[in-house]
């Protein structure tokens, strides 16, 4: 039978909440038949390759572990990719979950989709599994496929659906066009959400939830603590996309620079908003970030990363006033 959805879900030490991400997905035999759930070690020091080697020796037909010396987030992804025979292509995080009970009718979806790529709606939680967001699909958007020249996400009531917890991509877009995730370093599921949207001419929506992101664990990669030590990754991630865009010789769609533009500066925003309030010394950080703003200037379609980095007001101050970070960070938190 062939598979509908291609599930990557990249593994590194994660035996305490594998099983509740695996056991998302079991279904009656007909919709399993139609999955296929990559769970990828990524070099995992504790259980984690036994208890996806125990679903896939229970559920052959769905469940396929792949080992692989460490590398971080984007080449699990990568091996997936090597592998992927769905009709459309997702990623979940092993501390994440899908919402079983929407599974079925979701798989029964895409069955008749015909969009580059579907985006649905998803919670998100606290750790403890407490509700704290929900993003919802409008009603109004259902039952069509849009050209993503032509549909404004701003005007349709659906801009923070543009993130990897929403997206499948029809797997032969990644593939045609050689897509790969950096590897080494985390936060690259911004350049699947990236890529997808350049690859992609047409898009369509599944209203219920499939995806729980939850947040608030020890150890995730969006603490601070973990973003303490990596924060520079963020930048890394930042650099490959808008070299990218800047690469791109062809005029884009309003529209379509819009979303682009939305990753780019969500990784961006986020870097900026982190230096400024947890980074003492950081004259490294504000000097690649205005060389990133030099690159962005090169571009064939329009790339107003400072425009949007002005509505930072800490930001303005210091690029009009050349106050020092560290004076500004100490004159709004007085």
């Amino acid at each position: 039978m062939e598979k509908l959805l291609t599930v990557c879900i990249p593994t590194y030490n994660m035996e305490a909440l594998l099983g509740r991400c695996l056991d998302s997905f079991i279904l009656d035999q007909e919709y399993m038949d139609k999955l296929q759930i990559l769970v990828v070690n990524d070099g995992s020091h504790d259980n984690s390759s036994k208890i996806g080697h125990e679903y896939e020796t229970k559920y052959p037909n769905t469940f396929k572990v792949i080992d692989k010396p460490n590398g971080n987030y984007g080449s699990c992804v990568n091996a997936a990719l090597k592998v992927a025979s769905g009709k459309y292509f997702r990623i979940c995080d092993a501390d994440d979950k899908y919402d079983n009970a929407n599974l079925k009718g979701y798989l029964s979806y895409l069955e008749k989709a015909t969009a580059d790529i579907v985006l649905s709606s998803y919670y998100v939680l606290s750790y403890k599994s407490e509700i704290e967001k929900k993003y919802i699909v409008p009603d109004g958007l259902l039952d069509n496929t849009y050209n993503l020249d032509d549909f404004s996400f701003y005007k349709n009531g659906c801009q923070d659906l543009r993130v990897m917890h929403c997206l499948a991509t029809r797997t032969r877009k990644l593939i045609d066009n050689n897509y790969y995730q950096t590897e080494g370093i985390s936060y690259t599921d911004t350049q699947y959400v990236f890529f997808s949207f350049l690859y992609a001419k047409t898009i369509s929506f599944f209203s219920k939830v499939i995806y729980h992101y939850y947040l608030g664990r020890d150890g995730q990669t969006m603490s601070k603590e973990a973003l303490i030590r990596s924060h520079m990754q963020l930048m890394q991630n930042a650099e490959r996309l808008v070299s990218e865009y800047t690469l791109y010789k062809e005029p884009l769609s309003a529209n379509k620079q819009e979303c682009l533009m939305n990753s780019i500066f969500l990784e961006i925003g986020t870097f900026y908003g982190f230096v400024f309030s947890s980074i003492k010394n950081c004259k490294e950080q504000m000097s690649k970030l205005q060389e990133l703003i030099y690159k962005s200037k090169e571009s064939y379609n329009p790339c107003p990363i400072e425009q949007k980095l002005m509505s930072f007001r800490t930001y303005r101050w210091w690029k009009r006033y050349h106050i020092p970070l560290s004076i500004i960070r100490f004159l709004v938190n007085k």
